[in-house]
């Protein structure tokens, strides 16, 4: 047997129908948290296999007030719980929840925690599969009917507002200089050619349907923007001095930049943006330009030389 067991549960005295504390806090927690109400709680097995009561047996195990019943205590707690699971959600998608409104942002939530529900110490990572589950269960139109747009626009908002709380709250540069970029200009562009890059490392980059950014600026400045209409484009975000970045990329950048974040070398990166962009002449002159000026920005980490 390899690593520590599980903690044991003492076994509960022969004749003693007293569940112990153990137990008593696994179904507290069970029916408290769970996403269809109290009432449901009570009646799923899973529940009832901490502590076997009903719901006009919830007395023996919580007591009620002067002026409320245990079940009505217990169905504050479930209602609060979830509230401040919805709070969350609201401060790290104020964009998302502009475009939506509240009553399809509060349905999108709820379905996610139904199917993903907490399962961390931390909040930090309570919605990072909710861009998924957008794209997961994206409505599909019926067939010899046209589909819909606006739920890729959703999903790109949502991957972006969670990209960039990501990029804040992840690792970043602020007591490590960036890669000065006369240490890219120093060298000629055929040794250049030959040299890798490490990116910063709250480096993040973004293809996107719609001009998600544009939205979430104006959002988040105060603004009512109207939703936008389809307009793809690329994005990188990273961190300096404790501020997230946005920088929009060309077609040739994001695949050069990417490529570059792989591993690749300056040369193998320029051939990759050359074959996905429409800039057939990305030129090794162009490359270090486009170099020095993600440099000057702070984006990468070193330059390493065979």
């Amino acid at each position: 047997m390899r690593g520590w067991p599980s903690k044991p549960v003492p076994d509960q005295p022969a004749g003693d129908d007293k569940p112990s504390l153990h137990r008593l806090q696994s179904w507290m927690q069970a029916v408290v948290t769970h996403p269809a109400g109290v009432g449901r709680a009570l009646a799923d097995d899973a529940t009832r296999k901490q502590v076997d009561i009903t719901a006009d047996q919830v007395e023996t195990a919580v007591t009620r007030s002067n002026q409320l019943t245990a079940l009505e205590r217990l169905d504050i707690y479930n209602r609060s719980y979830h509230a401040r699971l919805l709070d969350c959600f609201r401060a790290e998608y104020p964009c998302l929840l502009h475009a939506c409104g509240e009553q399809l942002f509060t349905h999108f939530v709820a379905d996610y925690l139904h199917h993903h529900p907490p399962a961390s110490y931390t909040l930090n990572r309570l919605s990072e599969r909710f861009p998924n589950h957008l794209a997961t269960t994206r409505p599909r139109a019926e067939a010899g009917e046209d589909e819909e747009s606006w739920p890729d626009f959703l999903i790109d908002l949502a991957t972006l507002e969670r990209t960039f709380a990501d990029v804040y709250d992840g690792p970043g540069e602020e007591e490590n200089p960036p890669l000065a970029a006369d240490q890219i200009n120093a060298l000629s562009a055929e040794k250049l050619a030959e040299a890798r890059l490490t990116p910063a490392a709250s480096l993040r980059l973004l293809a996107y349907r719609f001009p998600v950014a544009d939205y979430f600026t104006a959002v988040r400045a105060g603004q009512d923007p109207a939703l936008p209409t389809a307009s793809p484009g690329h994005l990188a975000l990273h961190r300096t001095n404790w501020r997230v970045r946005m920088l929009p990329l060309s077609p040739e950048g994001y695949h050069f930049l990417q490529a570059l974040s792989e591993g690749e070398t300056v040369a193998a990166a320029s051939r990759a943006a050359r074959q996905a962009g429409a800039n057939a002449e990305f030129t090794p002159n162009l490359a270090k330009a486009s170099l020095l000026t993600l440099a000057q920005r702070g984006m990468f980490r070193e330059l390493t030389l065979p």
